[in-house]
């Protein structure tokens, strides 16, 4: 399977409200202000997908996403801190496996098993570090019935960001629970 995306740029223009006040001994002093800022946008996004797959069996996958983030313009740098934008690349793996989806005998080889990992060259440049961003997940499906319905559980592995020129590096673990219902309703019985 081979699939692509593509979101042309977008520009906005937001709207900027203020309200201050300042209370002392005699006065209250009450301010309104709105102001149109100048145009921001949603960057060009171009993403890029392919997958093989033996049904009941495997699927293994990788994507890749573009966004130019290069012409945004960011107010608020200061000479301690330098916030600059670049291009955005990101790559993500995936494999589902299967041991024996048609087994009676042990449940355990007809769950999903799943892992991946995934690289992103984040658009963000603070004080002349690129922030990366990457992980590995680690995820089960496990069978409900015999529609096709399925308990999905993953864990999240990764790690944001350097330590370098005063940065703070984060790591990260993220659970994720959901469910897939896939069941016939509302049929009438004959």
């Amino acid at each position: 399977t081979i699939g692509a995306t593509f979101r042309p740029k977008t520009t906005l223009s937001p709207k900027q409200e203020a309200y201050s006040a300042s209370v002392s001994y005699t006065t209250d002093t009450i301010s309104y202000k709105t102001d149109h800022l100048s145009s921001v946008f949603v960057p060009m996004e171009l993403g890029f997908g392919l997958s093989y797959s033996k049904p009941n069996k495997f699927t293994v996958g990788v994507d890749y996403l573009y966004e130019n983030w290069k012409d945004f313009i960011i107010s608020g740098n200061s000479n301690s801190f330098i916030f600059e934008t670049d291009v955005n690349h990101s790559v993500r793996l995936g494999l589902d496996f299967i041991p024996n989806a048609y087994d009676i005998r042990s449940a355990l080889k007809r769950w999903n098993y799943r892992a991946g990992a995934y690289y992103t060259s984040s658009y963000m440049i603070c004080n002349g570090e690129r922030i990366k961003d990457y992980g590995i997940t680690f995820g089960v499906g496990i069978p409900i019935g015999r529609m096709g319905a399925k308990l999905n559980g993953a864990v999240e592995i990764g790690q944001r960001g350097p330590t370098s020129n005063g940065m703070i590096k984060e790591s990260y673990v993220g659970f994720n629970i959901s469910a897939r219902i896939h069941e016939l309703w509302f049929i009438r019985y004959k």
